[in-house]
């Protein structure tokens, strides 16, 4: 069975290092359903095994993160994992192509194209794992991305742990693409806003973010270039 796809987009998203989640389910989401918890964690920490969806009916999920760098912004998709069960049946593609959803999303917000480019360039810390690349690989073959270059260097010096030790860095490796056209076999449907200051499980938070919530759905015909 296809997974279903959302899109979780924080209202107040210029003022948030993230700017969005994507959610593959197997079941339809309840807007007021309990795993919208997803909202205020990092994706990832709920995918260390493979009982989460068992849980949380999610087989996977990942985030947007951004960072602007000498005038250009970059959008990276981080903390993205799938279910070993839908692994090698182009749900991982999915998953990306959903999440550039969101950049198109964010981009009819902001105005401006931003680059799509490996999680290292937003959190200096992380590394993008070879399957990930492989999707990258893929979506640059479908012609929706193309590489532009393999590392960004920061005019400013960049403070990030490393083996126990803080070091300087300045060049950050990880690959830069150029957005070519958004997925057109995809459409993205607003749902409704959540207020999770509605939530016991949020109660502790203060204040209580708010977000819009999409649906990602599947759909044929044509190609869209980026204008």
């Amino acid at each position: 069975m296809e997974p279903y796809s959302y899109y979780l987009s924080p209202i107040n998203k210029h003022d948030c290092f993230e700017i969005g989640y994507v959610f593959l389910t197997t079941k339809p989401i309840d807007p007021y359903d309990s795993y919208l918890r997803f909202a205020d964690v990092d994706p990832g920490d709920f995918f260390d095994n493979d009982d989460a969806i068992n849980f949380f009916n999610v087989c996977g999920a990942g985030r947007l993160l951004k960072r602007w760098i000498n005038g250009r912004l970059y959008v990276c998709p981080c903390s993205t994992s799938l279910h070993t069960a839908y692994r090698g049946q182009g749900y991982g593609k999915l998953l990306y192509k959903s999440l550039l959803k969101g950049v198109e999303k964010y981009r009819e917000e902001i105005k401006t194209l931003p680059y799509f480019a490996h999680h290292t360039i937003a959190d200096d810390v992380a590394e993008t794992s070879e399957m990930a690349k492989r999707v990258y690989a893929s979506l640059e073959r479908e012609g929706l991305i193309s590489f532009v270059k393999d590392s960004v260097r920061s005019p400013e010096k960049v403070m990030f742990i490393s083996d126990g030790c803080i070091n300087d860095k300045q060049l950050i490796k990880g690959s830069v693409y150029k957005v070519q056209r958004f997925p057109c076999d995809l459409k993205i449907e607003y749902i409704k806003t959540i207020n999770l200051e509605d939530y016991d499980y949020y109660s502790w938070v203060e204040p209580s973010p708010e977000y819009n919530l999409y649906r990602i759905q599947r759909v044929s015909g044509g190609t869209r270039e980026v204008p």
